[in-house]
């Protein structure tokens, strides 16, 4: 496929709505869960087991700490981000991998 979809495996929020989506067009998914054992360290331990299968873009969604730590190592990797945290979003034409 030309297209896969790799998210955390959320029931609710993006998560879910990025994984109906995808479901209903028949895009294949990489689920990636908290491994609860570790913690507070959780969250950047899943992302950076995501950003390891060196994806083509990262799409971030409003979030936390563990979300801006994600955005500021894949544009560090040259991934292009599209950032729809703001209230209107960034045009991803406009967002540049190097920033």
């Amino acid at each position: 496929p030309d297209m896969v979809l790799i998210h955390g495996g959320d029931t609710k929020g993006v998560d879910r709505l990025a994984s109906s989506w995808a479901e209903r067009r028949g895009i294949p998914q990489v689920t990636f869960s908290l491994d609860m054992r570790l913690g507070a360290r959780a969250g950047f331990k899943r992302n950076e087991r995501m950003l390891s299968l060196d994806p083509r873009y990262v799409i971030a969604f409003p979030g936390n700490g563990v979300l801006e730590r994600l955005v500021i190592e894949a544009k560090a990797r040259r991934i292009t981000v599209v950032d729809r945290r703001g209230p209107l979003g960034t045009n991803p034409k406009n967002t540049s991998a190097s920033t």
